[in-house]
């Protein structure tokens, strides 16, 4: 096997392991909904500074704290995925490279990734545009890869689109789907119904 083959196998390995954390991601993100929602930055402690007791407070202390580990394991390895596309090119034939001769970065190679859609509420916005949990989402309203921050981005998006038509991009089983999303009120909290978890 060359060099080449061995980069090729290793890519392919680390986009399954991508594929992995972002299921458990997925998974630990639905513990914190079923625990009223409480995100990564809800209160413990009820008001007078007692543990609350509407929650399990050790499993969203757990959640929470292998969330963030997942999260940097997903930012390292699509890192490491960047080197070894560059590697991986470097080694091909001049005409795989770009118009600047350089080889393709991984955003480049694959479309940048905004966020990772979590549980979906039944009956939301969300749910009404035909978003799914695992959805991956390229683009949102005016929103790309070209002008995307973090997902404080998308909430500011979203405010400035209440009761508006957004076109939404998403990736779903390899395949690439546009939705129409309208923020709004309705019987649950926020104004699309789903969570939205970072995409690296």
């Amino acid at each position: 096997m060359n060099e080449m083959d061995e980069t090729s196998d290793e890519l392919m390995r680390n986009f399954n392991l991508r594929t992995e954390l972002e299921k458990e991601i997925s998974d630990l993100n639905e513990i914190l909904i079923v625990n009223k929602n409480i995100g990564m930055t809800g209160n413990l402690v009820d008001d007078e500074g007692y543990p609350r007791n509407d929650i399990d407070v050790y499993q969203v202390k757990h959640a929470r704290a292998k969330l963030i580990r997942l999260l940097n394991d997903y930012s390292a390895l699509m890192k490491n995925c960047e080197s070894l596309l560059t590697q991986y090119h470097a080694s091909q034939k001049p005409e795989f490279l770009d118009k600047s001769g350089r080889p393709p970065t991984l955003s480049q190679e694959i479309t940048k990734k905004l966020a990772i859609v979590g549980k979906v509420a039944k009956g939301s916005p969300s749910d009404s545009a035909g978003l799914k949990e695992g959805d991956i989402i390229l683009e949102f309203g005016g929103i790309n890869s070209s002008n995307w921050n973090s997902l404080q981005t998308i909430n500011a998006e979203v405010e400035k689109s209440i009761d508006m038509y957004i076109k939404v991009i998403v990736e779903r089983d390899s395949k690439l789907k546009r939705l129409n999303l309208k923020p709004k009120r309705w019987s649950g909290n926020g104004y699309l119904g789903c969570m939205l978890l970072p995409a690296s």
